[in-house]
C-alpha cells in the first residue's frame, strides 16, 4: 500500500487539508479495484438469498415473474462465483510472491483454513444444486429455497471466518498459534460483533444493486416482455432498499461504539471521510430504490439500476479505506 497512507496517519496536524483530502483520493483509488472485487464476491454470495426469498410468497399471478428472475440472477451469481474464485487463487499466488511474511502466517494455522476452505466449498456444492435442480423442483419451491438459503448460510459462515481470522492476524500477527479458538470465538467486546451484521448485510445490498444491473444489460437478449420487468424491477428496488437501511443501522451501531475511539486517532479526519463517503452511498442508494419502488413507470427508471453498482463499489471502497487506516496502515 502506498507510503501516502502513512503521511496522513503520522502528521495529521502538520499536514494542510487540501494535501490530507488529496492523499486521501489517492488512496481511495488505490484501494477502489479491490473495492470493485468485493462487490463482485459479495454479490455472489448474497443473490442466492434473493431468489431464495424471493421464491416463497409466490402467487399464482406472480410466481413466473418471481421464477424467471430467480434463474437470470441465479446466473449471475453463477458467473459471478466462478470469476471471483479465479480472482482469488490469483490473490493468493501474488501474495505469496510478494508478501510471503503474510501467507505463512495463515499457513500455520491450518484449522481456520480448513474450516474457511469447507464452508465456501460447502456453498458452492449446495449452490450448484440449488441451480441445477431449479426445473425439477419446481413443484417443491419451498423445499428448493431452503437449498439456496444453506447456500447463502455456508458462504456466511466462511465470511465469519474470514473475519475471525483477520483479527487474530492483527492482534497476533507475530504468533499465529496463540489459542486457535480465537478463530472461532472472539471476545464479546470484540468489532467482529459488529462488523460481521454489516458485512452480512452488504452481500444482500450488493446482491440488489448487480442482480438488477444485471436484468438491465440482458433485457434486449433475454426479453421476456414489459409486464417482468416492470415487476422484476420493483421487486429488486424493495430488496434494494429494505438492505441498504439494514446496513445504514449497522453502521449507525458502530458508529456509536467507536464514537470516542476514534476521533481520538491520528487518522481520525481521514477515517471519517472515508466513512462518509460510504454512509452517503448507502443514503443515495435509498433514495433512488425509493423512487424505483413508487415510480409508476418503473420501465423508464432504468438509470436507477444502472447507478446502483456505481454507488456499492465507491462506498465499499470508502468502507475498505476507512478500515484499512483503522487496521492496517
Amino acid at each position: 500500500m502506498p507510503h501516502f497512507a502513512l503521511s496522513i496517519a503520522l502528521n495529521p496536524g502538520s499536514t494542510p487539508l487540501n494535501q490530507v483530502l488529496t492523499e486521501l483520493l489517492l488512496l481511495m483509488a488505490v484501494i477502489l479495484p479491490v473495492g470493485i472485487h468485493f462487490v463482485l464476491a459479495f454479490a455472489a454470495a448474497g443473490i442466492p438469498f434473493i431468489t431464495a426469498g424471493c421464491a416463497l410468497p409466490a402467487t399464482k399471478r406472480t410466481k413466473a415473474f418471481r421464477n424467471k428472475y430467480g434463474q437470470q440472477a441465479s446466473k449471475l451469481a453463477f458467473i459471478l462465483g466462478v470469476y471471483v474464485f479465479f480472482v482469488l487463487l490469483g490473490g493468493f499466488l501474488l501474495l505469496q510472491q510478494k508478501y510471503p511474511e503474510s501467507v505463512n502466517f495463515w499457513q500455520k494455522t491450518p484449522i481456520p483454513l480448513i474450516v474457511f476452505g469447507s464452508a465456501f466449498i460447502l456453498a458452492e456444492i449446495f449452490f450448484l444444486l440449488y441451480r441445477g435442480v431449479w426445473k425439477r423442483m419446481k413443484n417443491f419451491k419451498r423445499l428448493h429455497a431452503m437449498i439456496g438459503f444453506l447456500s447463502v448460510l455456508l458462504f456466511w459462515a466462511g465470511l465469519y471466518v474470514c473475519l475471525a481470522g483477520f483479527r487474530h492476524f492483527i492482534l497476533y500477527a507475530s504468533e499465529p498459534t496463540l489459542d486457535p479458538m480465537l478463530f472461532f470465538i472472539p471476545p464479546k467486546q470484540s468489532m467482529i460483533w459488529y462488523l460481521l451484521p454489516l458485512t452480512l448485510s452488504l452481500t444482500l445490498t450488493t446482491g440488489s444493486a448487480m442482480s438488477g444491473f444485471y436484468l438491465v444489460l440482458r433485457r434486449n437478449r433475454d426479453d421476456y416482455g414489459r409486464d417482468f420487468y416492470a415487476f422484476a424491477y420493483k421487486l429488486v428496488a424493495r430488496w434494494g432498499w429494505a438492505t441498504n437501511l439494514v446496513t445504514l443501522l449497522c453502521l449507525a451501531a458502530i458508529a456509536y461504539v467507536q464514537r470516542i475511539y476514534v476521533p481520538a486517532l491520528p487518522a481520525a479526519f481521514p477515517i471519517l471521510v472515508s466513512t462518509g463517503v460510504f454512509a452517503a452511498m448507502l443514503l443515495l442508494s435509498v433514495l433512488l430504490w425509493f423512487v424505483l419502488v413508487f415510480s409508476n413507470a418503473p420501465l423508464r427508471q432504468r438509470f436507477v439500476l444502472l447507478l446502483q453498482p456505481l454507488f456499492s463499489m465507491i462506498g465499499l471502497t470508502g468502507l475498505l479505506t476507512a478500515c484499512y487506516l483503522l487496521f492496517l496502515r
